[in-house]
């Protein structure tokens, strides 16, 4: 079985008779070549994946990935390691280099046509409890929703809006898993599709706002980080329709931090 190593700044492969061979330059179509031709190897799409997150800081690294498969070959990993956490973890770092710390549309807009939005939330439904899982890959998706009106139409078609309501409920005390569930859901509330789920929610969404909101908005003493949790909540009480409902629940949580310029909503 064949395994991938990095030594210095060298890619090396070692064969099974133990010979090896060491690349001065072309590392990553060597990378390209032991995933393409080793699709069920865990320790090699492993190490893989672990060498292209590095190599996918630097811009002229990304171009040459994707001219070896690039999107395409980074969700076949994800989709053939499904039951694999730290090989669908490892994806996710990746494709923040690959995509979401970038500027390129092509790749955001491959992402979500090859069916990326359905592999990440049927991955976080399948490893409800994998807390680093559901925190990358709910980056990645409200990248994607920012950019694409497409990309809401994928979520709500992937049962989204339950995914992201049980993942704010399990994981109420990680800030990062709040934040982007709750401006998700706001996202997703501007579209037909989604916008009667999240309001037939009502109780559990105003449950879920009230929580975030004491776990981390009451108590945070950074008044800025506190201003953007107070906007988050209000975001999913006002925008979402839910106001008519729930007054007395609002008027708790949008109240102005205390020094802060903005106003409430």
């Amino acid at each position: 079985m064949n395994t991938l190593y990095l030594m210095s700044e060298n890619f090396v492969i070692q064969s099974k008779n133990g010979t090896k061979r060491m690349y001065d330059d072309g590392g990553i179509s060597i990378i390209a070549h032991a995933m393409r031709h080793n699709p069920d190897d865990v320790d090699i799409h492993r190490e893989a994946l672990t060498l292209l997150t590095q190599l996918a800081l630097h811009p002229p690294n990304r171009a040459i990935i994707a001219k070896n498969g690039g999107v395409k070959r980074i969700l076949e990993t994800f989709e053939n390691h499904r039951n694999h956490v730290d090989v669908l973890t490892l994806v996710c770092m990746l494709l923040i280099n690959f995509i979401v710390e970038t500027d390129n549309m092509q790749r955001r807009n491959l992402f979500v046509r090859l069916g990326g939005i359905g592999l990440l939330l049927n991955a976080v439904a399948a490893h409800p409890t994998e807390l680093e899982l559901s925190r990358l890959a709910f980056a990645i998706l409200l990248d994607s929703v920012e950019y694409s009106t497409r990309a809401c139409f994928c979520i709500a078609e992937s049962g989204g809006v339950f995914i992201f309501l049980n993942a704010m409920e399990y994981f109420e005390h990680n800030l990062d898993v709040q934040l982007s569930g709750a401006n998700l859901l706001t996202k997703l509330s501007a579209t037909s599709e989604s916008l009667p789920l999240v309001v037939n929610e009502g109780d559990r969404v105003t449950k879920i706002a009230n929580t975030m909101w004491k776990n981390h908005g009451a108590i945070s003493k950074n008044l800025a980080l506190k201003e953007d949790i107070r906007q988050a909540c209000n975001s999913l009480l006002f925008r979402l329709s839910i106001r008519k409902y729930f007054p007395s629940m609002v008027a708790q949580l949008i109240s102005p931090v205390q020094s802060s310029s903005s106003s409430s909503l």
